[in-house]
């Protein structure tokens, strides 16, 4: 008698998890192999990459850096958002899904695609993408990243995490100080003369994360590392606290009335 599983080519007896964590990479392998591309997945996959694709091409020619892309995916519960969220940023990554780095997920994601002219041009975007675009997915639960002072605020979140991405703060004022002293080779001086003062590392939770005391420190260091910036402890104290009180990142870019000057 034939059952079922003799005429299903996928293996039926996987366990399919009921919850996706989109920032877990243990089961990245199998979700991407077993992955369905319905039609209607495939119809938004290409309007996906047709924009990523025209956009990354724009920013190569050095277009301007706010002409972006966002995607807002919505659904029913269980409607498969978090999956569908979580294979195509690591397709856009290419990211190895095994250790020697032969199998990525483009080529692998490439065959659920049909051999339609649809799929056949997501197919060619995959290409471009993966031959002229470098991609970093930052996967986290925004629920849990909200900031007291700013709750709302989704641009100040996905902001944050870039930096905390890159080994900069999580705080988005704290880390625009590190990411301009960075540029002028002088992040490393803060560092060592913010632990010759206070005693604590300047990369832990009691130096940089620590929001009740760095506002205060930083304002005694950064005359000593950047005196043409901050010329003294008060002109230090003045920036800062105007950063601090004053900065927001909104959904339509940066709101300040602040004297800090540096940028993202």
């Amino acid at each position: 008698m034939t059952k079922v599983r003799d005429i299903i080519k996928r293996d039926i007896g996987v366990k399919v998890e009921g919850v996706v964590k989109v920032f877990d990479r243990a089961s990245l392998a199998t979700e991407i192999r077993e992955y369905v591309v319905t039609d209607k997945i495939e119809e938004e996959l290409k309007r996906i990459f047709d924009t990523f694709t025209y956009v990354s091409a724009t920013l190569r020619r050095g277009g301007p850096v706010r002409d972006v892309m966002g995607i807002w995916i919505s659904g029913f519960f269980g409607s498969g958002k978090s999956h569908f969220a979580k294979v195509l940023g690591h397709v856009l990554q290419n990211t190895p899904l095994d250790a020697t780095g032969a199998d990525r997920c483009i080529d692998v994601f490439a065959r659920h695609l049909s051999d339609t002219p649809r799929g056949q041009d997501i197919r060619l975007r995959l290409g471009e993408s993966k031959r002229g675009t470098e991609t970093l997915v930052i996967a986290f639960e925004i629920k849990s990243r909200q900031s007291l002072s700013n709750p709302n605020s989704v641009g100040e979140i996905l902001l944050s995490e870039f930096y905390r991405s890159i080994g900069l703060a999580e705080n988005f004022v704290v880390a625009r100080i590190e990411r301009r002293l960075q540029r002028r080779g002088l992040l490393e001086r803060l560092e060592a003369e913010y632990s010759a003062a206070f005693g604590v590392p300047w990369r832990s939770a009691d130096g940089r994360d620590d929001l009740m005391t760095v506002r205060r420190r930083l304002a005694v260091v950064l005359p000593t590392v950047e005196p043409n910036e901050y010329p003294d402890d008060r002109a230090a104290k003045q920036a800062l606290d105007d950063s601090f009180r004053h900065e927001r990142i909104t959904a339509e870019g940066r709101d300040t009335d602040s004297t800090e000057s540096s940028s993202a």
